[in-house]
């Protein structure tokens, strides 16, 4: 009996042993682990390109010089997080550590929807109808939205684009004006606009538009110049 005691109790001390040098060797390698590189993944829904690893590069070596030492442990990845996602073009950014030498920086890139023109100045619009500064030489085909002033009468104008758009009546939207008193609406592939009334029910509208259409032949729409459906009950349009 005393021998089995015996050796339970050398069986504890052996294991607790074990135990303490694991701890104490994952101690010192965890100190000791050092970061030297970050990897970049972008994730670019529809390749619309907003953004490239190179304009991130900057704000990574901008992070890097803050760094005063390299040692996992001791390493600020939270600012690196902060300052990327900071950046208006991206739409989230998550690091990770892959428990060797790198930091892996996943960063999902925004979306755009649509251009806005206010005044000379242009923008982007993205999925959640937030302005976005339009880089330089970038050539998108998406509806522009002109005639606004301000961020707020912009995302008033992109609800309506957005209702247009889902409504499915006009297929794709080259503009949508806001300027005056009613809305101008350009579908792409036809050489007509339609005048929509800012204070009527918009649905309703789009219905009397689609009804129009369906009552048109092609070459009948192709002589349209403009297709008014402001009024009630009735549709008005001129032709060339």
């Amino acid at each position: 009996m005393k021998f089995v005691n015996l050796y339970k109790l050398a069986f504890l001390l052996l294991l607790w042993s074990a135990l303490v040098s694991a701890a104490v060797g994952s101690s010192r390698y965890w100190r000791g682990a050092q970061v030297n590189d970050v990897h970049l993944e972008l994730i670019d829904e529809q390749n619309q390109r907003l953004l490239s690893e190179s304009d991130l590069t900057e704000l990574v070596r901008q992070w890097w010089s803050t760094q005063r030492d390299s040692a996992a442990l001791q390493i600020d990845t939270y600012l690196l997080e902060t300052i990327i996602n900071e950046h208006p073009l991206v739409a989230n950014a998550q690091v990770t550590w892959n428990l060797q030498e790198a930091l892996n920086v996943q960063v999902q890139v925004e979306q755009a929807v649509a251009h806005v023109r206010i005044g000379r100045e242009r923008h982007l619009l993205n999925t959640a109808l937030q302005l976005l500064p339009a880089p330089q030489k970038i050539a998108l085909d998406l509806p522009v939205i002109t005639g606004v002033t301000d961020s707020a009468s912009a995302h008033s104008s992109a609800l309506v684009l957005r209702q247009i758009q889902t409504s499915g009546v006009v297929g794709k939207v080259a503009q949508l004006d806001a300027r005056g008193r009613y809305y101008t609406l350009v579908p792409q592939g036809w050489n007509h606009v339609v005048l929509l009334s800012k204070e009527h029910n918009l649905g309703r509208q789009l219905g009397k538009l689609k009804a129009f259409y369906n009552a048109q032949s092609a070459a009948e729409l192709k002589e349209i110049k403009s297709i008014d459906v402001r009024y009630k009950n009735q549709v008005v349009h001129r032709t060339r």
